[in-house]
C-alpha cells in the first residue's frame, strides 16, 4: 500500500491491470479483516456515476480478484460477509499495519530518556517501508483522501524521527535532510521549526532566523497567513536566548533601558471588525486623560477557537502602537501543544526584552512580578497576551501602572479580570464571510461562483479560521473551482478532514478548548450531539449525564465558558446551540462513548421528552384526558423546573416542535417503538390545537411503520387513531373513517375501552359531518358512557359539545343549551381553557339561533377574548365566523363582511377547509342581503364547490338552499 499497489504471495507477485480491481483490492486492504459493503465498493469504483449494473459488476470483479490471489498462492482471502466482502490479512502481511506498529513502538519508546535511541531505530525502520507515494497507481476520489492521510502520517513520523535525532544531539546529521524536506513542503510549520532548531543548536543563529523569515514570506505569499505559534515562539526564544556573560572581575554594566517591539506583523487581509477596533481605540483615548494613577486599561477579547481573536488583537495593537512609545510586549500564553505557558516563563521573556539579563531574573515568581512592574512603572507600554487559559495565568502579567494597555485574548470570557472591558467576537455573518473569501481568493474567483461561495461560507459556519483554511486549499490548487471543494465538504463525516491544510486545522483548534474541559464537560459535549436539532433547552444535560438538572447545568455552563456552546435567547427562554463544526467534532468524540452508554443516554433523553409532553398535555387539557399512554418510562423533572418550562404549554410546543419530531424519529431508529408511538400520540393533541398538520403527519409517518414492524398492536391502534383524527381534521372523511374503524376494532380486541371510546367519538363526528345525525348521536351516547367510566372528563365534555351542535342543527335549542351547560361545568372544573372557549362559542350560537342577538354578541366577544389569550387561531376563526353571522342578522353588512374576511384568513392559515366553506357561504349571504346577486351567487357557488370537494353533504345542502333563495329574489 505504501507505494504502488503490490501483492506478493508464495507463487510470485500479483499484477492487476484492471483499474476497478486495483481500487477494490486497495479498499478491502485498507479495511483488512473488516466487512466492506457493496455500496461502498460501488462508490469507490464509479464515484457518483455508477451504472445500473454496478452491483453485478462488483461481483464479477470479486471473482477475478479471488482467482488472481489464488494464482499468487493466496487462496480464500476474500470472504463474503453480507452486505459486502472482507479481505483476510494475517499479522505482518500488510505494510501499512507494520508501519503503524513500528511508529507506535517508536513513539512509546520516545517517552523515556533511556530508550530514545530505540525509538529512532523503530521510526527509521517504519519510514524505510515506504516505497513512494501511498497508493500511487490508484485513481479513485475516495482513496485519494486516504492516500493524503497516509502521506500526512509518513510526514508526521518523519518529523518525530528528526525531533528525536535533535534531542540526541545529532544536529549536524539532520540539517541536509531537513533542507530537502522543507524544499518539498515549504508550508509545513513543524519542518521549519525543526530546521530552525537544528541550525540554532549547530551555532548558525543567523541562518535559523533567516529560515523563519523565509517561512513567513512563503506563508504570506501563498496562502495569506502568518507563521503559527510554534514558529513565532521559537523565533522569540532564539532572539532572546542568553549569551555568555562578562568575566566576573569586570564591573557589571547598568541594565539597559530597552524599548521592546515584540508584536508580530500586522494582518494584511483583516476583514470586518472595524467598529470593534474603533471601540478599543476610543477606550484608550478616554483613558489617556487620566493622571496615570488609575489601573491599567485591560481589554479582554473572547470568542470560540478560530473566530479571529488574535487577528483582531494584532490589528488593534498595530493601530494603537504609536500611542505606546515605550514598547509593545507580546506573548502566546499557550505552547504549540495547546498547554498553558506558566506566568514565570512569560515574565522571563518579558524581562529579558525589557533589558534585564537572564542572570538577573529572580527565581521566585513574586520577585519576578515586582521587577516586571517596576520596569513598567511610569512607562506607556502595550502588553498583548494571546490565547489565555484563565485569570490565574494573566494576573501576574498585569502592569501596575495606569499608563499601560493590556489586551488579552481567550476562549473564555475571563470574568475574574476586575475592571476589564470585555469584547466578544462572534462568527462572521454571510456578507462579511464572503467579503473575507474575496480578499483571500480574489474578487473574480468568488463572483464567478457566488452560490458555491455562499455554500462554502455556510459549511464553515462563518468561522474565519475555517474560511482561511478552505481558501488556503483553493489557493494551493488554483485549477480547482470553489464548487469542487464545496462538494467534498458536503460529507459531514469528513468535513473536518477537509478543513485542514499546511498546519492549520479546525479539529486541532477545537481540541484545544475540548482538552481544557474536565471529564464531565467532555462527556456532555459529546452527548449533546444526541440532540439532533440546531437548538436545545438546558434540561437535556441532566438525562445525558444521568444527573439532576441543576448539577448538570453547571457542566453545561462550563461549555459556554469554553466557547464550545452558544447561548440563544428565544421567546420561551434560554436555549443552546452547537456551532456546526463543533458539533461535527463532538460527534467524533461521541463515537468513543461505549454504545451501551450512548444508547442509555438517548433513552433517558427520550424519557425526559415523554414526561414533558405528558405534562404539557395535562396543563393544556386540565388533566390526563382524551389520551392513552404506553408503558415507556418517564424521567421526571423537578416541579419548579417544570413550572418554568411549561409556564405556557403552547409556547413550549412552538419552541420544541422540531426537537419533538426529531426525538420521535430517534426512538424509531433505535427500535424503541413504545416510546415512539407514546410520544407521537401525546403530541397529536397539541398539534391539533395549533393546526400543525404537517408536523402531525410527520409523527404518524414515523411511528406507524415503527409499531407495525414491531408487531405492537396497541401502538398500531393508537397511530391509526391519530392518523384517522388527522384525516378528520383535514376533512378527508373516507380515509379518516377507515383508519378510525380499524383503530376502534383493535382497541376493542385488546380490551382497551378508553381507546375504543376515543375512536368511536371521532367515528360519530364523521357521521355528523355526513349528515347522519341519528347514527352520530347513537355513537356519541355509547362513547360518553365509556369515557365517563374511564374518568376522561374532557373527552365526555367534548362529546356533549358535539351533541349540542347536533341539537342546534335540529332546532332543539333547549337541549343544546343543557348539553352546553353540563359540558361547560366540566371544562371549568378541569380548567381546560380551549374547551371552555369552544363551549362559550356554542352557547353564543344558541343565542344566535334564538335570535337573541345582544346576548349572542356578548357571548362571542367573551369567547374572542379567550381564544386570543390562548393564541388559538382556529378557535378565533370560528368565533369571528359567529360574530359575522350576528352582524349579518343585525343588517350591518359592511361590518359582517369585514369580520368574515378576517375569519377566512385565519381558517385558511389553520387549514380548516370546512370552516373556509362555511365562511364563504356566509359572505354570499351578506352580498345577498345587500342585493348584490352576482357576488352572492359567486360566493355561494364557491362554497358549494368546496363542500363537494370535502364531501360535506349537510353543508352542501344548506348552500344549495341559499343559492335557490338568491335565484328566487326579484330582479
Amino acid at each position: 500500500m505504501l507505494g504502488t499497489l503490490e501483492v506478493t504471495g508464495p507463487r510470485g507477485t500479483l499484477h492487476l491491470t484492471s483499474t476497478r480491481e486495483r481500487v477494490m483490492l486497495a479498499l478491502l486492504a485498507l479495511n483488512a479483516n473488516r466487512q466492506v459493503s457493496v455500496d461502498r465498493l460501488v462508490d469507490a469504483v464509479w464515484d457518483e456515476d455508477a451504472p445500473s449494473t454496478a452491483r453485478g459488476q462488483i461481483q464479477i470483479c470479486v471473482s477475478r480478484l479471488r482467482r488472481a490471489l489464488k494464482t499468487a498462492g493466496l487462496p480464500d482471502r476474500i470472504t463474503t460477509r453480507p452486505p459486502g466482502y472482507a479481505l483476510r490479512i494475517e499479522d505482518g502481511e500488510l505494510d501499512l499495519q507494520v508501519f503503524e506498529s513500528l511508529v507506535t513502538e517508536g513513539l512509546a519508546a520516545a517517552k523515556h530518556e533511556d530508550t530514545k535511541a530505540d525509538a529512532v531505530r523503530a521510526l527509521e525502520q517504519a519510514l524505510a517501508i515506504f516505497a513512494g507515494e501511498p497508493l500511487a497507481d490508484i485513481d479513485c476520489r475516495l482513496l485519494r483522501s486516504v492516500a493524503m492521510r497516509l502521506e500526512e502520517r509518513r510526514l508526521g513520523a518523519t518529523e518525530e524521527y528528526i525531533d528525536l535525532q535533535l534531542q540526541l544531539g545529532r544536529h549536524h546529521e539532520v540539517i541536509d535532510d531537513l533542507m530537502s524536506l522543507v524544499a518539498e513542503h515549504p508550508l509545513r510549520g513543524r519542518l521549519r521549526a525543526l530546521q530552525m532548531t537544528a541550525l540554532h543548536h549547530a551555532g548558525r543563529q543567523a541562518d535559523a532566523l533567516a529560515t523563519f523569515q523565509e517561512a513567513r514570506r512563503e506563508l504570506i505569499d501563498k496562502i495569506g497567513v502568518e507563521p503559527g505559534a510554534e514558529l513565532r515562539q521559537l523565533q522569540m526564544e532564539i532572539l532572546t536566548s542568553d549569551t555568555d556573560g562578562a568575566p566576573e572581575d569586570l564591573p557589571a554594566a547598568p541594565d539597559p533601558v530597552l524599548v521592546p517591539r515584540l508584536l508580530p506583523p500586522d494582518i494584511a487581509d483583516f476583514t470586518n471588525r472595524t467598529e470593534t477596533v474603533a471601540e478599543v481605540r476610543d477606550l484608550v483615548r478616554a483613558a489617556g486623560s487620566d493622571d496615570g494613577s488609575a489601573t491599567p486599561v485591560i481589554v479582554a477579547i473572547s470568542g470560540k477557537g478560530g473566530v479571529g481573536k488574535t487577528r483582531f488583537a494584532l490589528r488593534t495593537a498595530h493601530e494603537l502602537a504609536a500611542q505606546f512609545p515605550d514598547g509593545q510586549l507580546y506573548a502566546e500564553v499557550r505552547d504549540s501543544d495547546g498547554r498553558p505557558v506558566s506566568p514565570e516563563r512569560v515574565l522571563g521573556r518579558f524581562l529579558r526584552a525589557l533589558g534585564v539579563p537572564g542572570s538577573a531574573i529572580p527565581d521566585e515568581i513574586d520577585e519576578c512580578v515586582a521587577l516586571y512592574r517596576d520596569r513598567l512603572a511610569g512607562r506607556r507600554v502595550m502588553v498583548l497576551l494571546d490565547d489565555a487559559t484563565d485569570e490565574a495565568q494573566i494576573l501576574p502579567l498585569l502592569p501596575g501602572s495606569g499608563r499601560c494597555l493590556v489586551m488579552v485574548t481567550s476562549r473564555t470570557r475571563l470574568g475574574g479580570l476586575s475592571g476589564a472591558h470585555r469584547i466578544h467576537l462572534d462568527v462572521f455573518q454571510p456578507g462579511s464571510a464572503v467579503a473575507l473569501l474575496e480578499r483571500l481568493l480574489g474578487h473574480e474567483r468568488v463572483v464567478a461562483e457566488p452560490t458555491y461561495a455562499l455554500e462554502l461560507v455556510n459549511q464553515c459556519g462563518g468561522l474565519p479560521l475555517a474560511l482561511r483554511v478552505a481558501a488556503a486549499r483553493l489557493n494551493a490548487r488554483p485549477h480547482w473551482p470553489i464548487g469542487r471543494l464545496v462538494e467534498r465538504l458536503r460529507d459531514e463525516k469528513h468535513r473536518l478532514d477537509g478543513l485542514a491544510y499546511a498546519g492549520s486545522d479546525i479539529r486541532s483548534s477545537i481540541n484545544v478548548s475540548f482538552e481544557d474541559l474536565d471529564d464531565d464537560g467532555r462527556l456532555l459535549l459529546a452527548r449533546l450531539t444526541l440532540c439532533e436539532t440546531a437548538e436545545f433547552p438546558d434540561w437535556v444535560a441532566g438525562p445525558l449525564l444521568d444527573w439532576d438538572v441543576d448539577t448538570a447545568a453547571d457542566v453545561l455552563d462550563s461549555l459556554v465558558d469554553a466557547q464550545l456552546l452558544d447561548v440563544v435567547r428565544t421567546a420561551g427562554g434560554t436555549r443552546y446551540r452547537l456551532h456546526e463544526l463543533i458539533r461535527m467534532f463532538a460527534r467524533e468524540r461521541l463515537a468513543t462513548d461505549p454504545t451501551a452508554e450512548r444508547l442509555a443516554a438517548l433513552r433517558r433523553l427520550i424519557a425526559g421528552w415523554l414526561f414533558l409532553s405528558d405534562e404539557a398535555h395535562r396543563r393544556a387539557y386540565g388533566g390526563n384526558y382524551t389520551l392513552i399512554h404506553g408503558g415507556s418510562p418517564r424521567r421526571e423533572l423537578s416541579a419548579g423546573l417544570v413550572d418554568r418550562i411549561l409556564a405556557d404549554p403552547m409556547q413550549w410546543l412552538d419552541d420544541e416542535r422540531t426537537s419533538l419530531l426529531t426525538v420521535i424519529g430517534q426512538a424509531a431508529d433505535i427500535g424503541d417503538h413504545e416510546s415512539c408511538w407514546d410520544l407521537a400520540l401525546s403530541m397529536s393533541t397539541l398539534f391539533e390545537a395549533r393546526s400543525y398538520f404537517r408536523d402531525w403527519r410527520d409523527t404518524v409517518e414515523v411511528a406507524l411503520p415503527a409499531v407495525l414492524r414491531a408487531g405492537n398492536r396497541r401502538g398500531e391502534a393508537a397511530m391509526l387513531y391519530s392518523d384517522g383524527t388527522l384525516q378528520m381534521n383535514q376533512h378527508r372523511l373516507d380515509s379518516a373513517g377507515a383508519r378510525l374503524a380499524a383503530a376502534h376494532q383493535i382497541f376493542a380486541d385488546l380490551g382497551d375501552p378508553h381507546g375504543a371510546a376515543l375512536a368511536l367519538r371521532n367515528l360519530a363526528w364523521l357521521d355528523q359531518a355526513h349528515g347522519r345525525m341519528d347514527a352520530a348521536l347513537d355513537k356519541y351516547g355509547e362513547a360518553i358512557t365509556a369515557l365517563e367510566s374511564a374518568g376522561d372528563r374532557a373527552g365526555a365534555a367534548h362529546v356533549l359539545y358535539q351533541m349540542g351542535y347536533i341539537n342546534l342543527e335540529r332546532g332543539e335549542l333547549d337541549t343544546a343549551g343543557r348539553h352546553c351547560a353540563v359540558a361547560r361545568e366540566i371544562a371549568r372544573s378541569i380548567e381546560n381553557q380551549r374547551l371552555i372557549a369552544q363551549l362559550q362559542t356554542l352557547q353564543a350560537t344558541v343565542h344566535l339561533e334564538r335570535d337573541e342577538l345582544e346576548q349572542a354578541d356578548r357571548s362571542f366577544s367573551q369567547a374572542l377574548r379567550m381564544v386570543r389569550a390562548s393564541r388559538d387561531r382556529v378557535g378565533e376563526a370560528h368565533v369571528l365566523y359567529g360574530t359575522g353571522l350576528v352582524r349579518l342578522r343585525q343588517g350591518c353588512f359592511a361590518d359582517a363582511r369585514a369580520v368574515l374576511n378576517e375569519a377566512t384568513g385565519l381558517a385558511e392559515h389553520g387549514a380548516d377547509q370546512l370552516l373556509v366553506g362555511r365562511v364563504t357561504l356566509a359572505i354570499g349571504a351578506v352580498h345577498a342581503g345587500q342585493e348584490e346577486a352576482d357576488l352572492a351567487v359567486s360566493y355561494t357557488s364557491r362554497a358549494i364547490a368546496l363542500f363537494d370537494q370535502l364531501d360535506a353533504r349537510h353543508w352542501r345542502a344548506r348552500a344549495l338552499h341559499q343559492l335557490n333563495s338568491i335565484a328566487a329574489q326579484p330582479g
